[in-house]
C-alpha cells in the first residue's frame, strides 16, 4: 500500500511523562485503508533546511477511523516508537468493531508503572472483549506502590497467562532484542 498524501496533525496528548498521542487527519478527508498491526513510514519535511526524516510507526488508531493516531516517545528531539503494543490496541480495536469472538491475552512489559500507555483504552477492552492482561514492570520503585508482575516476559510468566500458548496465534512486538528473547 502507498499512501504519499499529506496529513494534518489534529491533536497532541501527553499520555506518559515522555510519550505522546499523535492524532493525524488526511487533508483529502479520505479514509486510510489498513489491516491491523500495520506501521506507517511517516515522514517530517524540516522546512528550514528541506530535510525530510522519516520514521516507521505502529499506527494506534483502528482501521476505517477518519485519523490516523501513533503513540511517540520523545527523546532528545527525534522520535522513536515507544509504545510497541500501539499495534494490539489497533487489533483489539478491529475485534471490538467486528464483534469477533477472539480470546485475547496480552502481556504488556514496561519499565516504570507510569509508562503505560492506553491504560484507559485497555480497561475499556477488557469489559467489551474476551481480553486478559498482565503487564509487567521491569524496573519497580519501592515508591511506585506496584503490586502487580515484575520482571521481563519469560517462560514462566507466558505458562502462568496463557497456558494454551502452543494453542495460540502469537504477535510478538518490540525492540528487536526482545522479539529475539521472545
Amino acid at each position: 500500500m502507498i499512501n504519499d498524501k499529506p496529513y494534518m496533525l489534529a491533536e497532541i496528548v501527553k499520555s506518559t511523562p515522555d510519550t505522546y498521542t499523535f492524532k493525524f487527519k488526511p487533508v483529502d478527508g479520505s479514509k486510510l485503508d489498513f489491516s491491523p498491526g500495520m506501521f506507517l513510514m511517516v515522514t517530517f519535511l524540516d522546512t528550514s533546511t528541506g530535510e525530510k526524516i522519516s520514521r516507521a510507526f505502529s499506527i494506534a488508531s483502528e482501521p476505517n477511523a477518519d485519523y490516523v493516531e501513533f503513540f511517540i516517545h520523545m527523546v532528545h528531539g527525534q522520535f522513536t516508537t515507544k509504545l510497541e503494543n500501539a499495534p494490539f490496541i489497533s487489533i483489539m480495536k478491529y475485534i471490538k468493531s467486528r464483534r469477533l469472538n477472539v480470546d485475547i491475552v496480552l502481556l504488556y512489559s514496561i519499565r516504570r508503572p507510569e509508562e503505560e500507555l492506553a491504560k484507559d483504552s485497555i480497561l475499556s477492552l477488557e469489559k467489551e472483549i474476551n481480553l486478559k492482561t498482565c503487564i509487567t514492570v521491569t524496573r519497580p520503585q519501592p515508591t511506585d506502590s506496584w503490586q502487580g508482575e515484575t520482571g521481563h516476559i519469560n517462560a514462566y510468566m507466558i505458562k502462568k497467562y496463557a497456558p494454551d500458548v502452543a494453542e495460540r496465534t502469537a504477535y510478538i512486538c518490540g525492540p528487536v532484542e526482545f522479539s529475539r528473547a521472545m
